[in-house]
């Protein structure tokens, strides 16, 4: 899937539901920190998992990651998670990645 201008790619999310807590709120999350929130809203995914997201991120749209080193290592922007997340469910892939 093509990439998305933000405003379309939140609202796949906003239609597709479960997001909420990416859509309202801070601006940088952390791998564990996104883990426990899919966990949360039913969609069971490993540190691993995101890991490889972050890591997509980090590739496809830079400026929307940190590497931030040490105990506080990697964090992903509200936009550049966003883009994923609607790149991933507009191509069916957030259920089959979630468990690869």
């Amino acid at each position: 899937m093509p990439d998305l201008p933000l405003e379309e790619a939140e609202q796949i999310l906003r239609s597709h539901g479960g997001y909420t807590w990416l859509l309202a709120a801070r601006q940088f999350w952390s791998v564990a920190e996104v883990t426990e929130q899919l966990n949360t809203v039913g969609l069971p995914v490993k540190d691993n998992t995101v890991r490889r997201w972050f890591q997509d991120i980090a590739t496809r749209t830079p400026q929307h990651f940190q590497d931030l080193g040490g105990a506080l290592g990697w964090r992903a922007s509200r936009n550049g998670l966003i883009l994923l997340f609607a790149r991933m469910t507009g191509s069916g892939e957030i259920g089959e990645r979630a468990t690869g």
